[in-house]
């Protein structure tokens, strides 16, 4: 009977000395302060590349809010797109065909329904040259002349045509107007300067189209139609080779007379 009551007591007193022995432990060593505190990393860190190159942002904010979707609900998502009122840009249009090529280059104005185009021969900069046409149009009104001293070529009515048009650039609204089934692709890619839409489309089995459209402002930046039988073989591109928000300035809408405007 003692015995019993001894060996009983022999192992309450192990127990009790075992377990002073973790909590020693834990207190002094693992959880103490010889332990360095676990830090979350900030918003804008940044995380090395195994290959040693620059490193990218953990997280990342971009002027446009990833969405999810596919090819049933493209023109949904692109429907949702808008310009902005005002803006300018440089374009860049090829034409390819065999055994030749063409290219112009447009810089493009836009104030509200006020609009400016200056047309130029070739793959060139605008800036320091002479347009070979000068454009202006408003909703009801449209004025051409020739960067030459040969005056007004055209003075009247809008009709259909766009600044787009005179541009020879297609638009995300083209989208909207391709029958169902046409869009066979669609997603969105991150840029350093904007997010992007990335169309592709076939168009009554002629052409295999690419656009590439800014998601914050719905211009096009980029754009590519291929032969639908030829499908490495190019046809036309277009590049829009620089940007700037806002209004233009009054000397992008001067007629030759110097009246601003139509």
């Amino acid at each position: 009977m003692n015995r019993g009551k001894i060996t009983v007591l022999s192992v309450a007193i192990t127990l009790l000395m075992v377990g002073a022995l973790l909590t020693s432990f834990f207190l002094s060593g693992w959880a103490g302060g010889d332990r360095p505190p676990i830090e979350l990393p900030p918003r804008d860190a940044q995380t090395s590349r195994p290959d040693g190159g620059i490193p990218e942002p953990m997280i990342s904010f971009k002027p446009y809010e990833p969405v999810s979707f596919d090819v049933s609900t493209a023109q949904a998502v692109i429907a949702t797109l808008s310009r902005p009122e005002a803006y300018l840009c440089d374009i860049r249009v090829k034409w390819l065909w065999p055994g030749g090529s063409a290219s112009r280059t447009y810089r493009l104005a836009v104030r509200g329904e006020l609009c400016g185009v200056t047309e130029y021969a070739g793959d060139v900069s605008p800036t320091g040259r002479t347009p070979d046409y000068y454009y202006l149009m408003n909703a009801q009104r449209q004025l051409r002349w020739a960067g030459t001293n040969e005056g007004v070529i055209y003075e009247g009515a809008r009709g259909k045509e766009t600044a787009d048009d005179l541009c020879a650039v297609p638009t995300y609204e083209d989208l909207l107007e391709l029958p169902a089934g046409a869009i066979i692709s669609i997603h969105n890619e991150t840029h350093e300067e904007y997010g992007r839409l990335l169309v592709v489309y076939t168009e009554e089995d002629l052409y295999i189209g690419q656009y590439l459209l800014s998601s914050d402002n719905g211009l096009l930046r980029q754009a590519f139609l291929y032969d639908a039988e030829n499908p490495d073989e190019l046809a036309y591109c277009m590049e829009m080779t620089y940007y700037q928000s806002g209004d233009p300035g009054d000397q992008c809408f001067v007629q030759p007379d110097g009246t601003v405007g139509l």
